[in-house]
């Protein structure tokens, strides 16, 4: 089961006939998506979410509006925050080519990968309590920063970071992203030993 509360999401399901479950749930507020078969994309924001059926098969379920199945490729569904008829629409292909581009992963662009062994540092102090501002920014927006903790010279500093990234061009890359859109003002690149430095 997956629980989106906000942001894009890209799923696949090939199911195994071997598998007690042959579904992925997705949890949108008080709609349940089943996918059943096939690729689904889909985006949660404030007000809204957008299910859109690429291809395969899904049950769509909310108690207050209603359930239907999708199995045309190329449809979407808008689900409110509050309950409407749930209605069926064709995607306009311009659109879709611009949503996929929120979810797809290209190597070179600031990519993390699970044995990653590059971090950006976005921070250091020697006491906790000043990077918490920092962190709970980032936290807040979706990223999985991370307080270490470290000794210099006999002297103690607590740093943020954010990781693993699978080159160091890609923390690079990364770096200035949080240069531009997040005030950080100097962070670096760092090789680390693992996903969990």
């Amino acid at each position: 089961m997956l629980i989106v509360h906000r942001g894009s999401f890209r799923i696949a399901n090939v199911p195994d006939k071997d598998s007690l479950h042959h579904y992925i749930s997705v949890h949108l507020g008080t709609t349940h998506v089943h996918i059943l078969s096939g690729d689904v994309w889909g985006r949660v924001g404030m007000r809204s979410a957008v299910i859109c059926l690429v291809q395969g098969h899904i049950a769509v379920r909310d108690p207050a509006a209603g359930r239907l199945d999708m199995e045309k490729p190329m449809t979407l569904l808008r689900v409110g925050r509050t309950p409407h008829p749930l209605r069926v629409r064709p995607v306009n292909p311009l659109s879709f080519k611009s949503w996929s581009a929120q979810t797809e992963i290209i190597p070179g662009e600031g990519l993390t990968v699970p044995e990653g062994a590059w971090f950006v540092q976005l921070a250091a102090q020697k006491r906790q309590r000043d990077l918490y501002p920092m962190q709970h920014r980032l936290a807040a927006a979706g990223y999985p920063v991370k307080m270490t903790k470290a000794r210099v010279k006999s002297r103690t500093f607590y740093r943020l970071r954010i990781g693993g990234f699978g080159s160091q061009a890609d923390g690079q890359i990364f770096a200035g992203r949080m240069r531009e859109h997040y005030g950080v003002a100097v962070p670096w690149v760092v090789r680390g030993h693992g996903k969990s430095n």
